[in-house]
């Protein structure tokens, strides 16, 4: 592996990153920099990154070219590792760190993870429980499926790539799945602007009444389950709870599913974060698999739950570091998010004033601004606040993120 002097003049290399102030992104750059290396973002679209430029140095490249960025970085000195927080770039980050001799996940695994098809199929011919699905390319495949396959019942139609829920959506009846189905076969880009695979998922929609959790793990190895709040017909996250409020046997179950759909997929390195639903009876159901940290903030409150700090943790290992991951704390925390459930002009904004921060209250912020024209787009882009807390009881940590989200707001000229 790729040797290095440890010293202040050491880069660590992000391949393009999520661009909010407030999310994950954010928080890889700080810890970079608390690490005492120098933080370089590569980007094609620089524009993307305005409200970072302060935080990170910006190298323009394609990133979609091995070639070009190992050019790029030819010019870097002391390169300690490379990482992306952006789901599609994270095959290409792990290729580039291993033509460079750095630490890194099989570039390969990712890719096929990142294909929700591909991922379907592997996981099948696992035996990890699962909703039908099927694969489609066009509006006549999706009315013939629906039709033939699920007989006329609610199904989920999704992307067979991407995140943060963008283009999941519940459909009960012809009229949504023909409006939904034809927005997803013509599709070519992301909600980044990144281009996507062809084609997308029909599947059952399963335990209407069942509870959502997921599986944060690291090289193939449970650190936690996590209690979702979301809804139909969307299901973006409005909440999460470390560690889930359930049963040892539930846990036990869901952390043994979760780490064997890893390996059947090859996701035996850094963070890998699994979704599921579970009803009444226990029975569970691995909903998709993310070959990527978490975002929504777990990795925030896992850290103030559990003592665990999986970006640092990730860091160190692209990096070729030890890494601690055995729990050090046994608390509860919570993160609950403000949903934009209006469109206009923002007005005014309440927030917390920084004198009624008390303990446990670890954030509590809105991101827009006065002057800002907020339109409902379906997926965690509509999170416009949210409210994190700690404390050692479970109760306790509810009723204050309760509390303190219902403070928050925007009002619309």
């Amino acid at each position: 592996m790729h040797q290095f002097k440890e010293n202040n003049n050491c880069s660590f290399i992000l391949v393009e990153s999520n661009t909010s102030l407030h999310g994950t992104g954010i928080r890889f750059i700080e810890k970079i920099k608390s690490l005492g290396y120098k933080a370089v973002l590569l980007t094609s679209r620089p524009e993307l990154y305005h409200r970072l430029s302060s935080s990170v140095e910006i190298k323009v490249t394609n990133t979609t070219s091995i070639l070009e960025m190992i050019s790029v970085c030819s010019n870097i000195m002391n390169i300690v590792g490379i990482w992306s927080t952006a789901s599609y770039y994270i095959p290409f980050a792990a290729e580039l760190a291993t033509k460079l001799g750095l630490y890194s996940p099989d570039p390969q695994s990712l890719r096929i993870a990142n294909n929700k098809f591909y991922q379907r199929e592997i996981l099948s011919d696992a035996l990890i429980p699962q909703p039908k699905y099927v694969h489609l390319k066009t509006l006549g495949d999706a009315l013939q499926a629906y039709r033939n396959v699920f007989n006329d019942q609610p199904v989920v139609l999704k992307p067979i790539a991407g995140d943060g829920k963008s283009g999941v959506r519940l459909v009960s009846n012809l009229k949504d799945l023909e409006d939904h189905a034809r927005i997803l076969a013509g599709r070519t880009s992301n909600q980044r602007g990144d281009p996507i695979i062809p084609g997308f998922l029909m599947e059952e929609y399963i335990y209407e009444n069942g509870n959502e959790f997921s599986v944060e793990l690291f090289d193939a190895h449970p650190i936690c389950v996590i209690q979702r709040i979301s809804k139909p017909p969307f299901f973006m996250e409005e909440g999460n709870y470390c560690p889930a409020n359930i049963e040892a046997t539930t846990t036990s179950t869901l952390m043994h599913l979760a780490s064997k759909a890893a390996i059947a997929l090859g996701l035996n390195w850094g963070p890998v974060h699994i979704e599921f639903k579970v009803n009444a009876s226990g029975d569970c159901s691995l909903i998709e698999v993310n070959p990527r940290m978490a975002g929504a903030f777990i990795p925030i409150i896992v850290e103030q739950a559990l003592g665990v700090d999986m970006i640092k943790n990730t860091l160190l290992k692209a990096a070729g570091k030890s890494v601690h991951v055995s729990q050090e704390k046994s608390r509860h925390s919570i993160v609950l998010f403000k949903i934009l459930e209006a469109e206009g002009v923002v007005s005014s904004i309440q927030n917390i004033a920084d004198n009624s921060y008390c303990d446990g209250l670890i954030e509590a912020t809105m991101y827009p601004k006065r002057g800002d024209r907020l339109s409902r787009r379906y997926d965690s882009s509509d999170r416009i606040g949210h409210v994190i807390t700690v404390a050692d009881e479970y109760g306790c940590a509810v009723e204050m993120a309760s509390k303190f989200s219902s403070k928050l707001g925007v009002m619309f000229n």
